[in-house]
């Protein structure tokens, strides 16, 4: 490892910086701190494939916590004795926490860097989901909500941003998604295993007691396999880019983006002022609050709707997250070898999407189950890559100084659709008996409008777009 003596990047008279500063490993002094950089192509590094690793199992337990509330609603609604509406209030409360880290993901990288956040994260949802295990009162429940969303948020915005960044970031971030629709195909079987087995049956909150040990475990191991992930080395590396990207544009002969000054991350009253952003953020709130609300209320949907039992009910809900962690894991790769741009894909995966909800819609109401079992994995196929093919087209779209707390910010927004469209389902559902018969109906037209707004996107930005490595 090259050993540089550097305490201000502006310095042309320090020893030598690699060609590639973030391609190759070296140390070096920064701001009174001994930085570790390793290269960003996990090919050349035993400590980032070490975590890339705790990344997908973190995404995992993302997965497995996420869609637990949306499986266990009707047990919820039984011991509780609340309506739909009450219940809904669970996803609502997880808005306030995640919509707090994400917007804070900036901010937070620049106090405690990577590792510190990651350890936020995992450290709320142990608070959490140890607080569900004990089966308090609704009040209690619907409170600590908001430390799972604090956990979740975390997760979202800090490993999207950090391997958004990488070499072949459409390919890892397709098998964090993936591993993301692992977690949530898990949990519905898991708990109906769990619940309705003949031999010493669980109660509902004793498989919070699987999910506290397991943020318990990823709180330890992110300590260790982040310990060179610092705010210093945060604020190092963000330089480092920034001037890289205007010096590629001086070279080019072109104008640095306004918005985008070297060596300064865009605070975040600067990034709520740029429209892309909120543009950016209303295309995820209605893809992750579509995608979430589909997959928590397909269970109930299913069983009051269509009459199906539960446990036929929780094997479709698997069915669809099984199609959900396919497509992100093998549509990555299909993004980065068989599509000029991620713009395309995209436009791509949400017009097959609508095709597929659209079908669902059609025989949603039949009683032909195999029919119903290919619909729902067809759509969760489609569905799976929307996410992490947008966060790269963000980052290839947004200037460097936006990328931390835009794609943070971008995160937080439509993280906080997975509570807030659920929580729609929930009211359209108490709204009369038959409520909840329209639920399909409107998680087609949110996917509609998702159509829409890429469509402005791909027409804005086909003509400037660079595709990731």
């Amino acid at each position: 490892m090259v050993s540089i003596e550097l305490n201000d990047l502006d310095d042309v008279n320090k020893p030598f910086i690699p060609q590639e500063p973030l391609m190759e490993k070296y140390s070096v002094e920064f701001e009174g701190s001994t930085i570790y950089i390793d290269s960003l192509d996990w090919r050349k590094s035993t400590r980032l494939k070490i975590q890339i690793i705790v990344s997908l199992i973190n995404f995992i337990l993302f997965g497995l916590a996420e869609q637990s509330v949306g499986t266990l609603i009707p047990i919820l609604q039984k011991q509780y004795h609340v309506n739909d509406m009450q219940t809904a209030c669970i996803f609502l409360s997880s808005i306030s926490g995640y919509i707090l880290m994400g917007m804070l993901n900036g901010y937070t990288h620049d106090k405690v860097g990577l590792k510190g956040i990651l350890m936020i994260g995992t450290a709320a949802m142990v608070l959490g989901y140890g607080t569900f295990s004990t089966a308090p009162p609704f009040f209690i429940l619907v409170v600590f909500a908001t430390c799972n969303g604090i956990g979740c948020g975390v997760l979202d915005a800090a490993c999207n941003t950090w391997i958004g960044s990488l070499v072949d970031s459409n390919q890892i971030l397709g098998l964090l998604h993936g591993c993301y629709g692992l977690g949530s195909m898990l949990s519905p079987s898991l708990i109906s295993y769990l619940i309705e087995r003949e031999v010493n049956p669980w109660k509902w909150n004793q498989y919070y007691l699987i999910l506290c040990g397991l943020a318990l475990s990823m709180f330890t191991t992110s300590f260790f396999a982040y310990k060179y992930e610092t705010a210093a080395k945060y604020k190092y590396v963000t330089k480092l880019k920034m001037e890289k990207e205007v010096a590629e544009a001086a070279e080019a002969g072109l104008d640095a983006d306004s918005d985008d000054t070297p060596g300064i991350q865009a605070p975040l009253s600067q990034v709520m002022k740029k429209p892309l952003v909120w543009v950016l953020s209303s295309i995820l709130f209605i893809y992750v609050g579509a995608e979430v609300g589909f997959g928590a209320w397909l269970i109930s949907f299913l069983t009051r709707i269509n009459h199906l039992p539960f446990g036929q009910s929780s094997h479709i809900a698997t069915t669809f997250w099984c199609g959900l962690m396919m497509g992100r894991t093998t549509l990555g790769f299909v993004t980065a070898h068989y599509f000029s741009t991620e713009l395309s894909a995209n436009f791509t995966y949400i017009s097959l999407s609508v095709l597929g909800y659209t079908l669902f819609y059609i025989f949603s109401f039949t009683k032909f189950v195999p029919l119903i079992f290919i619909i729902v994995a067809f759509t969760g196929y489609v569905v799976g890559p929307i996410f992490q093919t947008t966060i790269v087209a963000s980052i290839g779209i947004l200037p460097s100084s936006f990328h931390t707390s835009g794609v943070g910010f971008i995160c937080a927004i439509g993280g906080s659709g997975a509570a807030g469209i659920p929580f729609l389902v929930g009211v359209i559902a108490q709204s009369s008996k038959t409520g909840l018969r329209v639920y399909p109906l409107v998680i087609l037209g949110l996917y509609v409008i998702l159509w829409g707004l890429w469509m402005y996107i791909v027409r804005r930005f086909s003509g400037s777009y660079r595709k990731a490595q």
